[in-house]
């Protein structure tokens, strides 16, 4: 079974209400927002290499306070068993703007796939596939992932972040 990445668009005071939410509550809420598929991103299964991407390390390796990093794994989290974190909108102008600033197209002609795998990162891929197809859906993922920021950004929303 492989691990998705998903975000979510959501109002302060949701996020904020979730916090006081049980494990369950969570989850049901969770499941409700994510019927809006305007305010809706699933990345796949290439977080951790998005991750990586941008940042030099895998998301086992988390820097906090690194805004690339925080948009893919979010700022906090909720607790629950799965992993599901949170964004406020506060916080999504900067990671927004650091997108926006973030040079894919050197990272992509940099991308090295010996490298994600002898860094263990998720998923096991990166020698198995064409170097070619990677970087296009890496450029793919990023550019999605820089849109859903910058509409969240301009909607004034927070994200809930989901990797299971």
């Amino acid at each position: 079974m492989s691990m998705m990445a998903v975000y979510q668009m959501a109002d302060d005071k949701k996020i904020k209400e979730l916090l006081d939410m049980s494990q369950d509550e969570i989850l049901a809420e969770w499941e409700k927002l994510q019927e809006n598929e305007e305010g809706y991103l699933e990345i796949g299964e290439l977080w951790d290499g998005l991750h990586c991407l941008m940042t030099g390390k895998t998301t086992s390796e988390i820097e906090d306070g690194n805004t690339l990093s925080e948009s893919i794994t979010g700022t906090e989290t909720f607790g629950t068993e799965d992993f599901i974190a949170y964004i406020l909108s506060e916080k999504v102008l900067l990671i927004s703007d650091a997108l926006q600033d973030f040079d894919i197209d050197s990272a992509i002609e940099t991308f090295d796939p010996e490298v994600f795998a002898q860094k263990d990162v998720y998923p096991n891929i990166w020698e198995d596939e064409d170097i070619e197809d990677l970087q296009e859906e890496l450029n793919e993922n990023f550019c999605a992932l820089k849109d859903f920021y910058k509409k969240a950004a301009e909607m004034g929303k927070g994200v809930i972040v989901g990797i299971y």
